[in-house]
Order: C-alpha cells, then structure tokens, then sequence
C-alpha cells in the first residue's frame, strides 16, 4: 500500500509540475503576442506620424512657392479692387505650372466677399493640369462664388480668423469628406500692398493612401 501510494504521489507531483510548466508556458506566449502587438501598434503610430510630417511639410513648402508667385503679381491688390487685369492670367500660368510639376490635388485661392460671413466665401483663382483641362476642367475666376458645402463650417472659422488676425506663417488643417476622404489643406493669408489681408492662398493633398 505505501509503494502505491507512493508512485501516486509521485504521479501527482509530475502532473502538478506539468501544469505549471504549461501555464507558464501559455503565460509567456500571451506576454510574448501582447508585446508584439504594442511595438506593432506602436511603430505604426510613429510610421503614421511621420508620414503626415512630411505631408505637412510638402503641402507648406509648395504652399510658400506659390506665395512667391502670387506676391510678385500683386494678387492682394487684384482681390481687394475686385479687378482681373491681363497678368491675372499670367499669374494663373504660372500657378498651373507648379500644380503641374507637384504632388497636390488642388491649388487655388479664395477670399470672404464679407469677412463677417463665414459662407460667403469666394474663389479669387484655381488652377488646372494641362490633363484636366483637356478632360473638360474649368477654371474658376476672381468672383465665383465657391460650391456649397466645399468647406466645413469648423474649417471656415478657422480660415475667417486667419484673414481677421492677418496671420502671417502658413497653417495647415487636417480635413475629410465622405467625397474626398482625407486631404490635408494648406492655407496662407493673402496682403494687398497695403498690409492689408485680402484672402487666402490654398493647397490640398490626398493622404487617403
């Protein structure tokens, strides 16, 4: 009887130490599947954060070049006189050209009719690829008045107290639609040669993929 019991307890001593071995086992596997989902979870994140980085720093970038170009045509003066004379269209030439050599969707300027209506807000230039004009695209002209809904009422605000406050650096806005998805908008205000604010200068680019 003692030697049976002792092989039993002997038995239960080796299953006992079998189950430990097993849970710490599956204890270490679990830890190892929740590490690797952080560092997964976690690398994406800074991937992600990167990538928008450099979105962001692209769209402010081409945003400054077309600055250049609209400063040295005097466009702030255009908007405020509500005028279009011949080099308005010079100006546009030029601002297709850098639509055309870039990576962004669209390229325009827009301007509040009454700065105190936030839905008043109107085009002043677009621009167009020499593609989508042979696909039947239009140009929009200092005086249209922008698409209903083409902003968000949030994003108008934002874009009001940029000519109200007359700020000076670019900004950049993250924005979505059921449309478009998410694009990342690039504004910068706009002067006339008095230092007054005249409008805005803008760029969007698809960062859906």
């Amino acid at each position: 009887y003692s030697l049976l019991s002792g092989v039993l307890d002997l038995k239960i001593k080796k299953q006992k130490g079998l189950s430990i071995k097993i849970v710490a086992a599956l204890y270490s596997v679990i830890a190892i599947c929740i590490l690797t989902i952080v560092v997964v979870f976690g690398g994406y994140r800074l991937f992600e954060k990167n990538v928008k980085k450099n979105y962001e720093k692209y769209a402010t970038t081409v945003l400054d070049y077309a600055y250049t170009v609209t400063s040295d045509h005097a466009f702030g003066d255009m908007i405020v006189g509500r005028e279009m004379p011949d080099e308005y269209e010079t100006m546009r030439e030029a601002l297709n050209t850098i639509k055309e050599n870039s990576d962004i969707e669209y390229l325009y300027a827009v301007y509040f009719d009454d700065i105190n209506d936030i839905h008043s807000l109107t085009y002043a230039i677009n621009t167009k690829t020499s593609d989508e004009l042979a696909n039947g695209g239009k140009y929009s002209y200092l005086g249209d008045a922008c698409e209903a809904g083409s902003f968000e009422d949030e994003t108008l605000l934002i874009l009001q107290e940029a000519v109200r406050s007359g700020r000076k650096e670019s900004g950049i806005l993250d924005g979505y639609s059921d449309e478009y998805g998410h694009m990342l908008n690039g504004y910068r205000v706009l002067f006339d040669s008095n230092g007054n604010p005249a409008g805005l200068l803008c760029v969007e680019i698809d960062i859906n993929s």
